[in-house]
């Protein structure tokens, strides 16, 4: 956070904010315990901002007591003081999303270079633009925007920032004896502003991730491609990028005759097999549309693997845009890239996933030995797709039993019924996202609605999902940890199972209701829905 304090001609030093208080000793580096601890939520920091344009500041801790954090472009540095630090700590078991937020708001300042027109006035003083340069009052703009991109990146980091930080705010004027105004730049009050602005649009921001994720589940991938767009212009997070991509991957599979793509993926399940039922003529325009949407998919996924290297599911996710563009040498290579990746992080699902990705590269290629390998070896960490995938390989697909069975009644959560509720859709944190459309969420005791709406209500998909607290039951009688197999064997074969990075989706689309399952096959929410699209 920028406080306006330059302290020699040489350094461009934009520090968070100046203190009174004095040392008569120069500032100590630290590498002790503080130091190490704020330097992991650093990488986690800069990992998540996965801008690999820019060389990475180096991060240091001392012991001044004149500045909370800073940014030095110069020395390309960005620094904590201890005392931050203990500051951070007095907030309990919000220190680490405060300390998150402070560093972040250093990070964001030097990779949108909010140095730029002070450095530039420094090295061009011969110049008439210098001194408007040096006139202009930037700091609201780019508090501002330090505050806003800041607090995403500590979010997409996984720190929840969204309250946490007008506390901090408080607490370090108070210990550091700032002035409610520093000259230049905002008040106290203009900051605890600015972040309340700011936690609005983040709440804003989470309505309109959590709301794509349930589009994509139910396979609105239009709708939901738009979603994904509309985050992505300020909200690049790994968790992003990976299913914007898994999204544009499911939606160019749709402009896929099924003889082309006979296995099913590791992105799906489809329990009636596209193989099942004759395709209908594919648009005039399936080419084109599906290679626009591998190409998102295809971008996408390399970002999120930019983002964290170490994650193996945008390795595999990549691997089936090369399979879908029958580049195989690609999709074997990121495949086994996601298995070794999972390995060492041993994550049996994915081990196994891979595996599945491996198979289907064999078996397109008619190469069914191997392929048949692939799958039995991925048995015992996803039996339901290696099994699906078997049979097919064995030419054995319609033995499976695709039971169905009737829906007893409208599915409700916490009693709320659906259609009552968009009479009066009491919303919380409404996202405009362009074109008459709409997002929005409604938090209630043991549960959450998101509601998509658009073109003046002619369009609308309205979900609501469980916490993880619930304590009621589906119509037929299924509750919370409940396994697959129960699931499987009350409401029968689903419309379609949805591979998740730690477990699966199952999919009733007749009964309007999705069952999330996590590594485990145990249930860890359900969501119910309706919808009325053109």
């Amino acid at each position: 956070m920028i406080a306006g304090n330059v302290l020699s001609a040489q350094d461009s030093l934009f520090a968070y904010g100046r203190s009174r208080l004095s040392s008569r000793f120069a500032p100590k580096k630290l590498s002790n315990y503080k130091f190490k601890v704020s330097k992991q939520l650093y990488k986690e920091l800069i990992q998540a901002r996965g801008d690999s344009r820019m060389d990475v500041p180096e991060f240091v801790m001392n012991t001044g007591k004149q500045y909370i954090a800073w940014m030095n472009p110069i020395k390309k540095e960005i620094g904590l003081e201890e005392k931050a630090y203990d500051l951070c700590t007095q907030l309990g078991a919000d220190s680490l999303n405060a300390m998150a937020a402070l560093i972040a708001h250093e990070i964001t300042h030097y990779y949108e270079k909010h140095d730029w027109s002070r450095h530039f006035a420094s090295k061009n003083e011969d110049l008439d633009a210098s001194d408007r340069i040096k006139s202009l009052d930037e700091g609201l703009k780019l508090e501002a925007q330090a505050d806003y991109l800041g607090g995403i990146l500590a979010i997409s980091a996984g720190y929840n920032t969204y309250n946490i930080y007008d506390d901090f705010l408080k607490l370090a004027y108070k210990e550091y004896r700032f002035d409610n105004q520093i000259k230049g730049y905002p008040s106290l009050e203009e900051r605890l502003k600015i972040n309340e602005n700011t936690a609005e649009e983040l709440k804003k921001m989470h309505s309109v991730f959590q709301t794509a994720n349930l589009l994509t589940l139910i396979e609105a991938h239009n709708i939901a491609n738009q979603y994904f767009k509309h985050l992505l212009v300020d909200y690049q997070s790994y968790e992003v990028y990976n299913n914007a991509g898994l999204n544009a991957c499911l939606a160019a599979l749709k402009y896929f005759d099924p003889h082309e793509i006979p296995y099913v993926l590791p992105l799906e399940l489809d329990m009636n097999s596209r193989l099942d039922q004759l395709a209908t003529r594919l648009p005039d325009d399936a080419e084109a549309q599906r290679l626009s949407f591998l190409e998102d998919a295809e971008r996408w996924f390399k970002n999120a693997m930019q983002l964290a290297p170490d994650q193996g599911t945008a390795y595999l996710n990549l691997s089936v845009v090369y399979i879908l563009k029958n580049e195989w040498l690609d999709a074997s290579f990121w495949a086994t890239k996601a298995h070794g990746l999972a390995q060492k992080a041993d994550n049996r699902k994915q081990i196994a996933d891979a595996q599945i990705a491996l198979g289907v590269i064999e078996g397109i290629q008619e190469r069914k030995k191997e392929a048949e390998t692939h799958f039995t070896l991925a048995l015992a960490g996803n039996t339901y797709l290696a099994k699906a995938n078997l049979d097919i390989l064995k030419g054995e697909k319609n033995k499976r039993n695709l039971e169905r069975r009737e829906a007893k009644g409208i599915e409700m959560i916490e009693g709320l019924l659906l259609d009552d509720f968009l009479q009066n859709p009491d919303l919380e944190g409404l996202a405009n996202l362009g074109n008459e459309v709409y997002c929005g969420k409604k938090m209630l005791g043991q549960s959450e609605l998101f509601l998509h709406y658009a073109n003046e209500g002619e369009e609308y998909i309205l979900f609501h999902q469980t916490y993880p607290t619930y304590q009621g039951t589906t119509n037929w009688g299924i509750q919370l940890e409940a396994s697959k197999e129960n699931i499987l064997n009350t409401y029968k074969s689903p419309t379609n199972i949805l591979e998740l990075t730690k477990g699966s989706c199952l999919v009733y689309k007749d009964k309007k209701i999705l069952f999330i399952l996590d590594d485990q096959d145990k249930l860890t929410q359900w969501v119910v829905f309706t919808a009325q699209l053109p």
